[in-house]
């Protein structure tokens, strides 16, 4: 049974089985948890559409040679 939460006073269904309480379809970083763009992922992450690391994690140099490819 989903959990409800309060969102500028109405209701909203929580998610159910998705990581870490995002929305399917709502991309985040398998290393700290924030959002990353959906371009974010086509661009640094794998071909199954995952990410192990982003710009508030990892240096924007280790990124761009590949580090959010593999977890840590």
């Amino acid at each position: 049974m989903p959990t409800s939460m309060i969102a500028r006073g109405s209701t909203v269904q929580t998610p159910q089985n998705t990581p870490s309480g995002s929305y399917p379809g709502e991309h985040r970083c398998r290393n700290c948890g924030a959002f990353v763009t959906r371009d974010f992922v086509r661009v640094f992450g794998t071909n199954d559409d995952k990410v192990f690391g982003c710009f508030e994690c990892m240096h924007a140099t280790d990124v761009k040679r590949g580090g959010a490819l593999h977890p840590k």
